[in-house]
């Protein structure tokens, strides 16, 4: 009883009692409420399942209804695809039916009659428009006149303003007559067929009738024209003609304009009845159910008001006796507060001269208000300790700021001056040096690049610490990046006499969303360091690079990427330390093998910034393993992108000693969709084949020529894998050598696809050497004008030999209001502009320049030039509306790709000599531009012969100083392409030399590659017809 008295006495025991008063109250509201509540919300379950639902499904389906018969009218008006949408449209349709019956909002009869009248409406659809006419005839036909009236009837109408002009050198007064109506007959055959496929009628009579009479006065007039040219020009007209005839009756016979009209008579009584019916069906449907609902929600509403009046009047009870209740806790409660609170609020402001009240009350108060004496206390003592906090953060802010200002200024002041060292290092490689200054200059090039990195790393540690390094989101090719930081540090390996292997998983996809500059970043510090580690040992170093989907989803991929060495290992009790900047594991580590200690820390970081985990197993002298587990969203539909190689009466066999090759071989031929066998070595020299043709994968191709079959030895093809890593592709008739340190999927399938006399062995670009000489005087055309804006002179003087080297002229201006200045007085190419200058800056410079090349209306590219590495340096680069961005250092060939990337030259052939160009086929079309369906290209060579070859020969014929040079361009613009599509290359480049020639007014050199054309034609018919007869 003495302790319910206690609580008694206690503002909560008080305030106890009150509260289950309350709460009596709010029990005896809330069974009411409950019951009010359960007719709302039943009333409002039968609006919500059946009424809503049915009304908003009724609406759909007349938008669906309303969407196909758009549908049927825009694909009678061309667009072929509108059928499919039909479809989709059609099954909308039901879907929204479907859901009216869930609901219970139709009865069945209902149902069954909406569905009858749909499928008399889609019946009606289907048979008299989708199967009885094809909008695409009509396009066909519209671009097959509209080409022939542009090409041959043009060409026609000027051979015929020639027959007229010969009226004055002859006699014959009939002769004007008969070409005037030459004339207007061509001009009718064009007409006619303008017409025809706009649908005007009686067309093909009238077509054929005018074709006879052409014929017939082109031989009249060659009767009354007596000389040989003119008879020639006869020649010509007749040619053209049949190409207009021929052309013209196949558009008459694959194309009828009648259908056309009856498919709109067809539409407009399918609107007029079937979808009529339907639509007022739907109409009466939808009105009934709007009335079912709002019958429903009238009753709703009253029981609505039934329920707010009840709550309204028990929530008035209830604010009553809170008012009684409240007013209580504030005199016992509230007030105290209010002035403990305002005790509170000075002491947080900072005055502890305060004086706490109630600190003698023995009920909750009282123990707040002495809990907040001692608060006070301590107030006193933590502002003591604040003061020498703030001193103390005060100094570590201004010795962050003052080191990042360093960096940055750091970056840009020895990125200027190496800008000049390597520039000039790479211009002096380009000039004649023995051996022995070669390598010094190497040297000095790998150890400006040595300290370039060692900029970089302290960079983005630096970006690492104050949070602002980001990745990217864009597109990532997995499998290139890998093989090309592998091919980078290939010759590293190979010079340290590592074995190197690389294993990428044919099934991971060939583009995912990542940052490609960051994951090259990771890549190249953990297998450098793998290089770095496996050399200067004992015994052989081993560096292997295994790939592989670790985690697959419907959205994303999770790759796992495995770096295992023979290197020295790190003890157990070290391996925390590798990911510590500036530390290593072992003490010694740095004096043998050099190294700041941050590339693994840096490493780290973008692991986690790319939300992925990096972990490593090591064992002291055996090695070490560095698992790296990142996931990339898909850039498209997961799948192998590994193209297969279409073998036929082929076996193949694989004899390998290495055991990774052994290994991953396997399931790099079976992605190639490839069978193959394990070679039997002691069963080899009485080998029986299955098929003509056998090739042999092997790294021992010496040991196995030595033993093999006699009388195969026609049939049997090697492809050997060498373990080098820098080396030319070697071939014989019988052999072919790649190499296989790392081996990459896509060498071994060019390697098979060269044995089985699918691919050129040449098509492979050699590799990248060192440039020994660069002609310092080129041959007298530049090839371009570059303003270069940049205000370090030895700058200038390093990017002014960089061009002359490249062959390109260059103006040079300090800042960039002289930079504006010489743009204005010439014609550029491209702009190569520093970001940081006195007077007027980069950015600044842009938007000048921007400004002049709209009011030009010629925009031509400024590529930015800086010394700035730090964070955002790009990307401020390009908001500003530069094209590119290129750090400082320049390299010779960086500087070589970017030009050649922005600045196009037009390709020029040689055709000096008509018997030089080689008429034949580029079969690789067939598999680049017709997904290597033989059939199609087939029917397009015959296309070629029948539409576009005649064209050509009259083109040919053309050696008259009286033609239009703007026809010509026009002619061979349009050829050119057909040329492209089926692979003659030769033929497309000497058209293309004939447009140039054209537009640019060059009559003789016109005429000359006439005469080249002329010559190479009959070689070209020759090549189709043997090719189209295949």
């Amino acid at each position: 009883m003495s302790y319910f008295l206690a609580k008694w006495q206690m503002i909560s025991g008080k305030i106890t009692i009150a509260m289950l008063a309350i709460a009596a109250i709010v029990v005896t509201k809330a069974i009411v409420s409950f019951q009010l509540y359960s007719q709302v919300q039943e009333n409002n379950a039968t609006i919500s399942s059946e009424n809503i639902p049915g009304e908003l499904a009724a609406v759909k389906m007349q938008d669906a209804l309303g969407d196909m018969n758009a549908d049927m009218l825009h694909y009678i008006l061309g667009d072929a695809s509108r059928e499919e949408t039909f479809e989709q449209h059609r099954t909308q349709f039901f879907h929204h039916l479907d859901r009216i019956e869930k609901s219970n909002a139709i009865d069945i009869n209902t149902s069954q009659e909406l569905g009858s009248l749909f499928f008399q409406f889609e019946n009606r659809v289907k048979l008299d428009i989708f199967a009885f006419y094809n909008p695409n005839d009509e396009t066909w036909a519209k671009s097959q006149a509209h080409s022939l009236v542009n090409t041959t009837g043009q060409s026609l109408l000027s051979l015929a303003e020639k027959v007229q002009t010969l009226e004055s050198t002859a006699h014959t007064a009939n002769l004007s007559l008969q070409s005037d109506e030459l004339f207007e007959l061509i001009n009718d055959l064009n007409q006619m067929l303008t017409v025809y496929v706009i649908g005007s009628q009686g067309v093909k009579e009238d077509f054929s009738a005018t074709v006879q009479r052409a014929e017939f006065l082109l031989t009249w007039l060659k009767y009354l024209l007596n000389e040989p040219s003119s008879h020639e020009l006869i020649e010509q007209l007749r040619a053209e003609l049949r190409v207009m005839r021929n052309g013209g009756f196949e558009i008459f016979s694959r194309y009828d304009n009648n259908d056309k009209q009856g498919v709109l008579q067809a539409v407009e009584e399918i609107s007029g009845r079937e979808y009529k019916q339907l639509a007022d069906t739907i109409s009466l449907l939808s009105t009934r159910l709007d009335s079912q609902m709002t019958e429903r929600l009238a009753i709703l509403d009253n029981l609505t008001n039934n329920y707010n009046y009840f709550l309204f009047g028990s929530i008035f009870a209830v604010l009553v006796f809170c008012s009684v209740v409240i007013l209580y806790i504030y005199r016992s409660l509230s007030l105290p507060l209010l002035k403990i609170n305002m005790q509170m609020k000075s002491l947080i402001k900072g005055d502890t001269s305060i004086k706490v009240p109630y600190r003698y009350r023995s009920d909750e108060i009282g123990e707040m208000a002495r809990m907040l004496e001692a608060f006070r206390q301590n107030q006193i003592e933590r502002n003591q300790y604040q003061q020498e906090v703030i001193i103390a953060r005060d100094n570590a802010e201004s010795a962050t700021k003052a080191k990042a200002n360093f960096l940055a200024t750091m970056s840009h002041e020895i990125r200027t001056p190496m800008n000049g060292i390597i520039g000039m290092i790479d211009l002096l490689n380009t000039t004649r040096v023995n051996r022995e200054q070669q390598r010094m200059l190497k040297t000095v090039r790998e150890s400006s690049f040595s300290l370039l990195n060692i900029i970089n790393d302290i960079l983005d540690f630096s970006k690492i610490e104050a949070g602002k390094l980001d990745v990217e989101q864009t597109a990532l090719p997995l499998r290139e990046t890998l093989e090309n930081v592998v091919s980078t540090l290939s010759p590293s390996a190979e010079n340290a006499g590592i074995i190197f292997q690389l294993y990428i998983a044919p099934e991971l996809p060939e583009e995912v969303q990542g940052d490609p500059v960051r994951l090259r970043q990771i890549l190249f510090n953990i297998i450098g360091n793998a290089i770095k580690f496996s050399s200067k040992l004992s015994r052989r170093g081993e560096v292997y690079i295994e790939v592989h989907p670790y985690f697959i989803s419907k959205d994303e991929i999770t790759v796992q990427f495995d770096i295992r060495d023979n290197g020295i290992g790190i003890h157990q009790d070290h391996i925390d330390n590798l990911f510590t900047p500036f530390t290593q594991a072992e003490s010694d580590t740095t004096r043998r093998f050099g190294g700041t200690g941050l590339g693994l820390s840096i490493s780290k970081h973008l692991t986690e910034l790319m939300g992925g985990e990096i972990s490593v197993r090591s064992e002291v002298g055996e090695g070490t393993t560095f698992s790296l587990h990142l996931t990339f969203p898909y850039s498209s539909q997961p799948g192998n992108s590994v193209k297969p190689v279409q073998i036929a009466d082929t076996q193949v066999f694989i004899d390998l000693s290495s055991d990774w090759l052994n290994s991953h071989i396997p399931s790099y031929l079976k992605s190639l969709a490839i069978p193959w066998k394990k070679l039997d070595r002691y069963h080899f020299p009485s080998l029986e084949l299955d098929s003509p043709v056998c090739i042999i994968i092997t790294d021992n191709m010496t040991e196995l020529m030595a033993i093999e079959p006699a009388n195969l030895r026609d049939s049997i093809k090697y492809l050997d894998l060498l373990p080098q890593a820098n080396i030319s592709s070697q071939i014989t008739d019988r052999t072919f050598s790649i190499s296989a340190q790392p081996l990459k999927l896509s060498n071994l399938r060019y390697g098979i696809r060269v044995v089985l006399g699918m691919e050129s062995p040449f098509d492979i670009a050699p590799d990248k050497q060192q440039i020994q000489e660069v002609e310092a005087e080129h041959s007298g055309e530049s090839k371009g004008y570059i303003l270069v804006a940049e205000d370090n002179p030895v700058n200038q003087e390093v990017i002014k030999k960089q061009l002359k080297a490249l062959g390109y002229d260059c103006a040079l201006a300090d800042d960039g209001l002289q930079a504006q200045a010489i743009y204005e007085q010439h014609e550029f190419d491209l702009v190569l502009t520093d970001c940081h200058m006195p007077e007027c800056d980069g950015y600044e410079l842009t938007t000048a320049l921007r400004q002049k090349q709209i009011e030009k209306g010629r925009r031509i590219p400024i590529i930015a030039v800086t010394a700035n590495a730090m964070i955002g340096e790009a990307k401020k680069c390009l908001t500003a509306g530069m094209d590119d961005y290129l750090p400082k250092p320049i390299e010779l060939e960086k500087l070589k790709k970017m030009l050649s990337d922005w600045i196009k030259e037009e390709p020029e052939a040689n055709h000096n000599d008509a018997a030089m160009i080689n008429p034949s086929l580029n079969l690789e079309v067939v598999d680049t531009v017709f997904g290597g369906d033989l059939n199609s290209y087939k029917q397009s060579i015959r296309d070629f012969i029948q539409l576009s070859l005649p064209q050509y020969q009259a083109m040919a014929e053309i050696e008259s100083e009286e033609f239009e040079m703007s026809v010509v361009a026009n002619i061979a613009h349009k050829l050119k392409s057909s040329a492209s599509t089926i692979g003659l290359d030769s033929l497309y480049h000497l058209t293309q030399t004939i447009e140039q020639h054209a537009k640019t007014g060059d009559k003789n050199s016109l005429l000359e590659s006439m005469s080249e054309l002329k010559a190479l034609l009959p070689k070209i018919e020759a090549v189709l017809d043997e090719a189209g007869d295949d």
